[in-house]
This record gives structure tokens, sequence and C-alpha cells, in this order.
């Protein structure tokens, strides 16, 4: 790990129910190590995000119509290999995340104080200052 970068951890949310993104935007928005820079309710539309606007990490709903969310994070990791990719879950798809060779880490949607701590976790991991 180098010297703490100067700005901060930018995230990508991808959940198809809009009032999830909502919660979890508002869950992590009061840190200052990091921003969420898009929002997207299907894997297509995370993937046009991702090409314009460089995340540092994804958090991606496991179980979505169309493309689901290991697809999601296999095409998210060919165009940006350095994004970390969160899989944030209700299902009980642990297993399948977590032998994932795209996948970097699950948290179950039990309770969002969870993807708090895993974030200023990965923050320091890549060298932002955390919280």
């Amino acid at each position: 790990m180098g010297p703490l970068q100067a700005r901060r951890l930018r995230l990508l949310l991808v959940d198809d129910e809009a009032d999830i993104l909502l919660l979890l935007e508002a869950v992590l928005s009061s840190s200052p190590s990091w921003e969420v820079i898009g929002k997207a309710t299907n894997g297509a539309a995370a993937l046009r995000i991702a090409r314009e606007i460089v995340p540092d990490l994804a958090i991606i709903d496991y179980v979505m119509p169309g493309m689901d969310g290991e697809e999601l994070a296999q095409h998210l990791k060919e165009i940006r290999p350095e994004c970390t990719v969160i899989v944030f879950s209700a299902f009980d798809v642990a297993a399948q995340a977590d032998t994932s060779a795209y996948v970097d880490h699950f948290l179950a949607k039990m309770d969002f104080r969870d993807v708090d701590v895993k974030l200023q976790e990965i923050a320091r991991e890549k060298g932002f200052a955390a919280d």
C-alpha cells in the first residue's frame, strides 16, 4: 500500500430495486472517504456507467433480471480489472459468490452497517483514507 490517496473511493451501486439503491446511497453518503459516482438498476446500465466513469468499487445485487450479479461482475472485471466487486444479496448465494473468480466479497443484505465496515476495510487496503 502506498501513501494515502487524496481523492475519495468511487462507488458504483447496482440493484434492480430502486428503493434499495436509494437506501444504500443514503447510508453510504455520510462518509468523507467515498462517493457514489453512479447507480444502475440493471447490468447493461452499470457497464455503460463503468465505461464512462471509472469506479474503484461496485456493490452489485446478485439476483437481477437479465444479467445477474456474477455475469455483471465478470464483464466489469473485463473492462475495469482493478474495480473491487462486492455482491450484496438477500438470497443465499454466498457459496456461489465466494467461488466466483469475479467477485471479491459477499455481504448479506441483512444489515447495511456491514457495507460501511467492509468499505472502510477496502478503502484502507486500496490506500484511501478511511473514517
